[in-house]
């Protein structure tokens, strides 16, 4: 069974990170699917899986959902035309690359992008589509003259919804077809942690931006006490804009020597098992990789009560969903509780062993590829 996984240019942040974790579950434990990757651009996922000896296949393509930019009307003209001629290019360079006949399934791995819905239709191959994000947290703006709802609606499609907040979303906005397989990460075998430290390390991972809450959460930590403030340590890591860490910075000076800012590398994942505590405080979480992540390593999450973190953290061993809306002395209150009661050192086991009984890499691809067998007629193992 030849399987075409398509992603569009992106190589970092969750989406790729799933992309990769889900065809190395793939190419590891499910012998009888075959991927073929279709990327928009030549990047490390390309080199990545070319070393695999994968078979893979970049032609441009571009997205016809994009982050909105204003002026609006000028921006969707401008990539509405350069969609049009991408697309058009597209079909004349596939056709000569990739013999499509082969292919007995087709995997788009993001909703913004429709070049795998158009390949389906056009060749008549069955088509998963998997949508990973809430439409309204980035502005999402429809390059297309029609309803961006009724465009996917129009291939006949299976849309995956990362969570159930996220299914709900699209859901109540007109998507049909929609069914929830929750993300996985991969587990790890990292050995337990060793001489702590003095301080009480707490870590945020994630892009550097506003969407993800340094902001807010910073402005928690603002609010506790000297005494608490003196026994702490946050590390930020991630990239992001330049300007935005700079405010930071600036507007949480009188902070300076409790938190630092260091950039993503691939021992970050590595580094998580060295902390006490885990901050996810997106405004909106998809899924939450992170919030996985943390936990699969035995720490406690601090995350937001909205989104699908609710849809992971769901007891009070497992972490502390903020409420963003109260005050931020009030919630630091609850914080400076959690420390002191040193809840962060507990339960360590229960969180890993909950995390890869629920959101490990393996489940999710089981699932998958049930899905596969429903909207098939191909033998799997």
């Amino acid at each position: 069974m030849r399987v075409l996984y398509i992603m569009n240019n992106v190589d970092k942040g969750g989406a790729a990170l799933a992309f990769k974790d889900m065809i190395d579950e793939v190419l590891d434990n499910h012998p009888k699917i075959t991927p073929v990757i279709l990327l928009a651009k030549k990047n490390a996922l390309a080199e990545y899986f070319t070393r695999k000896s994968v078979e893979v296949y970049v032609i441009n393509f571009n997205n016809f959902l994009t982050t909105g930019r204003q002026p609006k009307i000028f921006w969707k003209a401008a990539l509405l035309s350069r969609y049009l001629l991408s697309k058009s290019s597209f079909f004349k360079t596939v056709e000569s690359q990739l013999k499509l006949e082969t292919i007995d399934l087709i995997h788009s791995n993001l909703n913004r992008f429709d070049i795998g819905a158009h390949l389906s239709k056009r060749y008549s191959i069955p088509h998963v589509w998997h949508i990973r994000e809430h439409g309204d947290d980035f502005k999402l703006q429809n390059l297309l003259l029609e309803d961006e709802i009724e465009h996917m609606n129009s291939f006949n499609s299976h849309f995956v919804a990362i969570s159930q907040s996220v299914l709900n979303e699209w859901k109540d906005k007109g998507v049909k077809n929609i069914s929830l397989v929750y993300d996985g990460i991969q587990t790890t075998n990292y050995p337990s942690k060793g001489t702590r430290s003095d301080k009480i390390k707490i870590l945020f991972l994630g892009g550097i931006t506003k969407m993800k809450g340094q902001d807010r959460f910073l402005k928690i930590i603002s609010s506790l006490p000297q005494e608490i403030l003196a026994k702490i340590q946050i590390d930020f890591i991630g990239s992001g804009a330049n300007g935005y860490t700079k405010f930071l910075k600036m507007k949480y000076r009188h902070l300076a020597e409790i938190f630092t800012f260091h950039p993503y590398s691939e021992k970050a994942l590595e580094q998580i098992r060295e902390y006490d505590i885990g901050v996810n405080a997106s405004f909106r979480e998809g899924f939450g990789r992170v919030t996985a992540e943390y936990l699969e390593q035995g720490l406690f999450v601090v995350g937001a009560d909205t989104g699908a973190s609710p849809e992971i953290i769901t007891d009070s061993k497992l972490g502390w969903l903020i409420d963003f809306s109260d005050e931020p002395k009030a919630n630091a209150k609850k914080l400076q509780k959690i420390l002191v009661e040193e809840r962060y050192k507990t339960d360590q086991e229960y969180r890993a062993d909950y995390t890869k009984a629920n959101f490990s890499i393996k489940r999710h691809v089981n699932q998958v590829v049930a899905l596969y067998k429903e909207i098939t007629v191909q033998p799997y193992d």
